[in-house]
């Protein structure tokens, strides 16, 4: 399915609004880190470089694992009403994981 263009300038403004409310609290802290806690500069900055490292080794971790306990759930459940609903799930999760891991 390809997105038109006023479709990408959608998702892009609200993903532009979500980083915009999230980088004021970002800033915020790194000053109250220095200035309050006095933090050396060096230090306040490696925590936050370090929080994105583990947030980028956990993140796919984390999905990947719940995502095979919904697709075992599934599998293991043996109602013939859920059978195409199950199938279309597990599909879709799929999906999800190989997009959600780059």
């Amino acid at each position: 399915m390809k997105l038109s263009i006023s479709e990408k300038l959608g998702y892009a403004s609200g993903d532009f609004a979500s980083n915009l409310f999230w980088q004021t609290f970002m800033f915020f802290f790194l000053i109250f880190y220095t200035d309050v806690f006095g933090l050396p500069m060096g230090i306040a900055s490696s925590l936050y470089g370090l929080s994105r490292i583990l947030d980028g080794i956990t993140d796919p971790l984390l999905i990947g694992s719940f995502i095979c306990v919904i697709l075992i759930l599934f599998y293991v459940l043996d109602d013939k009403l859920v059978k195409k609903i199950r199938e279309d799930l597990a599909i879709s999760l799929l999906k999800i994981r190989n997009f959600r891991i780059y």
